[in-house]
């Protein structure tokens, strides 16, 4: 189970890690060195979360039972009125307690404090402000157990009326020179500890030190009040001179605190030596690994920038303690020097984390791609980027480590990688995992890169196929079959991968989410390209996978695969040699023959099955391709499907919209077969296509007929019958003329 470091304050010297020992027990030496008789007030100072709860602690152990210890913690009442009657009453009681059976009679008035359950004021109630005497006090807290109690019994009734006569015939020095004789009667120091006073408002410490003042002049009673004296100074500021006077604060306490001390500083090496173990811890507790380089990268970052924020142990256990929580929920999820100085950005500088957290495409520099290109783009995009950090130079430089367009946007020159590597190494700088880090894990959407790692440590294809198929069924196919690309090398099996992925094929999208991006059979097609790219029996390999591609798509691209990966080119190894790609082509052809028995070549289904048609003419003949073609398409309908498949797609203005039979798409059906057969075929159904002079081109029309999913309907049909037999007979009147 995980220990948190918890917020309480050390108990004995056992627990000591920053060496305060001897601080608090040369000040418990000196507490009980001074006579008895003196009272005055001590102010222990010191940063919040620096340790003066922990030390106070220490103090107390080393006075064991030398002195009468009051704790006394302002910050657990809730208004002034609690404030003094907490006070009053436990000094009162605490002493008592400690005075001898035999010898409490004179203190018999003062243990009626001990009953009253509820406040007295400071306060003066006709005025609303202002303290009250100790006489004054003494006799609200009297009429107040009066009015709630109502008929006491005889012992409480005796004891009311005691101190009732006793503020009534005695003056203030009376009761005060009672009060002494009742400390006097213990024969030892009465130390009153006070904490958390830094987190009063100001109104609440003005009334406490004012408390302080009042009943600091009992002989034998010592103060020992910790505080941070900046933050209790500024606010103390506000309440005597509007905030006009800097040093009003700390005048006022200098008359309260005769004796000031600081806590000793606790040397940057140990807060650090106390972090440094502490992510250790974390790693190790989570089975976590983290390489040199990421080590050297975050102890840079770390020393220069981070460790004078994280300054006091309170921010040392909450970093560490926000470790401990966001560790087992990233795990090996993230790149971990990134994840170790994002937090850091988190704790110290909760405000800037947010606004990091929205802008993942500015810290990327995937908003601005040519930054070192455009001075204007620059700074710009420096502009947007000071705005986020609130020009904090610390959060600058930790951002130019974790991020490299950061780095390059400043410095004109930023770490030599790669986004295929940034991936890989999981960093907050890639697009694909900027996410994680401020969302505490995976998102929804996000893939395991773990999940990832299991599944290409498999060794069959089926049981591949099985995890890919669970895993797709809500994942974002795209980021899958990029993943599997990142960690393709760590498989053992990369044919087996590579046949997984004909099985799963049928699941995968033929089209991309988004214009200019390619669609998941396709990325799974390349991942194919990259498993095999080591292998020795590659024309094996890939004609095993063209057998056993049933997928058309996929076959489409696992020809062009290899046909383009065979090209000779500087530098780069081709995939097949000269002899193994026409023994591939053959392969093809045998592939596509079979396909075209099985299936229609250019069902609509598939997105670009037609480009087989291609390979089928190139690798066997024309004559072939326009057999097959004219023997499945027989009618207007199916000449219109047909060519369908021909036309661009193309994106923008509000939608994807299909393009026209220009000469480009003519040329490529030309290529395949005769047109003449299927003009003919258009003009038998309608007559009066024939003679066309205009090519109306799909985005001039008005009735949208161009956009993707219209090329059932029959103007969408008809129009692109127009353009077909426009572009034959113009085709033909240019043959006729050359002749």
């Amino acid at each position: 189970m995980v220990k948190y470091s918890t917020d309480r304050p050390i108990g004995s010297f056992r627990q000591d890690e920053f060496g305060r020992e001897e601080f608090a027990k040369k000040i418990a030496q000196v507490l009980l060195s001074k006579s008895i008789k003196e009272s005055y007030s001590i102010g222990l100072y010191a940063p919040w979360g620096y340790g003066k709860t922990s030390v106070l602690g220490l103090i107390e152990e080393k006075l064991g039972s030398k002195a009468i210890i009051v704790k006394y913690n302002p910050w657990a009442y809730s208004d002034q009125e609690s404030m003094a009657r907490g006070l009053l009453i436990q000094l009162a009681s605490t002493v008592i307690d400690e005075i001898p059976e035999d010898e409490r009679e004179l203190t018999r008035p003062m243990k009626v404090l001990k009953k009253i359950p509820k406040a007295g004021s400071l306060i003066d109630k006709k005025t609303g402000h202002g303290a009250l005497s100790l006489k004054e006090t003494f006799r609200n807290l009297i009429g107040q157990y009066s009015e709630l109690t109502g008929a006491v019994n005889t012992n409480a009734g005796k004891g009311v009326a005691a101190v009732s006569n006793l503020i009534s015939r005695d003056t203030l020095d009376d009761v005060r020179r009672r009060v002494e004789a009742i400390i006097k009667k213990c024969n030892k120091r009465v130390i009153v500890i006070i904490d958390d006073v830094d987190r009063l408002d100001k109104d609440e410490i003005f009334q406490l030190f004012k408390l302080v003042k009042i009943v600091t002049n009992f002989d034998g009673v010592t103060y020992l009040i910790a505080f941070d004296d900046i933050t209790v100074s500024k606010s103390l500021n506000s309440r005597f001179s509007d905030g006009k006077d800097e040093e009003a604060g700390r005048k006022y306490i200098e008359k309260i605190i005769q004796i000031p001390l600081h806590l000793p500083l606790i040397e940057r090496e140990t807060l650090d030596k106390r972090v440094l173990e502490g992510i250790d811890s974390c790693l190790s507790d989570f089975r976590i690994e983290i390489n040199d380089d990421d080590v050297y990268r975050f102890r840079g970052a770390y020393d220069d920038y981070i460790a004078h924020h994280i300054d006091t142990p309170r921010m040392v256990n909450r970093y560490i303690n926000s470790l401990k929580f966001t560790l087992p929920m990233v795990e090996n999820e993230v790149n971990m020097a990134d994840l170790l100085l994002i937090e850091s950005i988190r704790l110290v500088f909760p405000e800037i984390y947010n606004k990091l957290r929205d802008n993942k495409k500015l810290m990327t520099g995937t908003r601005y791609s040519v930054w070192i290109d455009s001075e204007d783009r620059k700074v710009n995009a420096k502009e947007l980027v000071e705005k986020i950090i609130d020009q904090n130079d610390d959060v600058r430089e930790i951002l130019k480590t974790v991020f490299p367009s950061i780095k390059k946007l400043y410095d004109n020159y930023g770490d030599n990688i790669s986004n295929s590597d940034l991936k890989k190494l999981k960093r907050a700088a890639s697009v694909d995992y900027y996410n994680r880090y401020f969302a505490f894990g995976l998102t929804k959407s996000d893939v395991s890169d773990s999940d990832i790692l299991n599944i290409l440590s498999l060794k069959s294809s089926s049981s591949i196929a099985a995890e890919l198929t669970s895993l797709l069924k809500d994942k974002p196919q795209s980021l899958v079959m990029t993943k599997l690309k990142t960690y393709a090398d760590s498989s053992n099996a990369p044919k087996e991968v590579a046949l997984a992925l004909l099985e799963i094929v049928n699941e995968l999208s033929n089209e991309p989410k988004r214009a200019m991006e390619r669609s998941p059979i396709e990325l799974s097609t390349d991942l194919i390209g990259y498993l095999l790219k080591n292998s020795q029996t590659k024309l094996e390999d890939y004609s095993l996978l063209i057998e056993n591609c049933g997928n058309l798509d996929q076959l489409t691209y696992l020809i062009r695969e290899v046909i383009l990966g065979s090209e000779e080119k500087d530098n780069k190894e081709p995939i097949l040699n000269k002899t193994e790609l026409e023994e591939f082509k053959k392969r093809v052809v045998n592939k596509i023959v079979t396909e075209s028995k099985k299936q229609l070549l250019h069902d609509p289904k598939y997105g670009v099955s037609h480009w087989l048609y291609s390979y089928w003419m190139e690798f066997d003949s024309r004559e072939a391709t326009n057999k097959y073609i004219l023997s499945v398409v027989t009618d207007y309908d199916q000449v219109i499907d047909f060519l369908t498949k021909f036309l661009s797609t193309w994106h923008g203005g509000g939608g994807s919209h299909r393009g026209d039979l220009d000469d480009a798409a003519y040329g490529s059906v030309e290529k395949v077969v005769d047109i003449k057969d299927l003009y003919e075929i258009v003009i038998r159904k309608h007559p009066k296509f024939a003679g066309s002079s205009d090519f109306t081109r799909m985005k001039d029309r008005d009735d949208g007929i161009g956009a993707v999913g219209t090329e059932g309907s029959k103007e969408f049909r008809d129009a692109l019958a127009k353009q077909l037999t426009y572009q034959f007979e113009r085709h033909q009147k240019s043959v006729e003329q050359s002749l």
